[in-house]
């Protein structure tokens, strides 16, 4: 079970449909507008605080449609000792800035720059949950591991030329 506040009334808490890996997740700001500058990660928050058991993590992930958009979620781990407001780090890798707008005030963004507008009202990126890894952690001689056996060795990436 995942337990949720709201810091708000008009936080959303987050959904899904039961065929559906991802919860969406909600930006939930004071502002009409939240500008993504270009080439920048800005935090948004979600106004959500939770509680869960501690086998289990939260990681976040793009929706689809912002990675099409290029506003990619940044970063997203969220362990059930965590007790603050929820962010949600996004990077918008375009050219140009983006808006995050209020559908009453969609009209201040810039009329040059209107298209690059994603509605407040929309999800900005999903979370699934997923079990935390029991794994013991060992130090060993750099001998110990060049000597396991392994495919591709020190192969640095390409060099699997797949």
């Amino acid at each position: 079970m995942i337990k949720f506040a709201k810091k708000n009334e008009s936080v959303k808490i987050p959904s899904k449909l039961d065929t559906n890996a991802g919860y969406d997740i909600y930006a939930n700001f004071d502002e009409p507008i939240v500008m993504l500058p270009k080439h920048k990660t800005t935090l948004i928050p979600t106004g959500l605080f939770s509680s869960f058991d501690n086998g289990y993590y939260i990681q976040m992930f793009n929706r689809g449609s912002n990675g099409s958009k290029g506003l990619l979620q940044a970063c997203g781990v969220i362990d059930s000792s965590y007790r603050g407001e929820w962010f949600v780090a996004v990077t918008n890798s375009n050219d140009e800035n983006w808006y995050i707008a209020k559908e009453t005030y969609i009209n201040e963004i810039p009329t040059d720059e209107a298209k690059n507008m994603y509605p407040y009202e929309k999800a900005i990126c999903q979370f699934v949950v997923l079990p935390v890894p029991k794994i013991d952690v060992v130090e060993v001689k750099m001998e110990e591991i060049i000597g396991d056996k392994s495919d591709r060795g020190n192969g640095k990436l390409g060099s699997t030329k797949k």
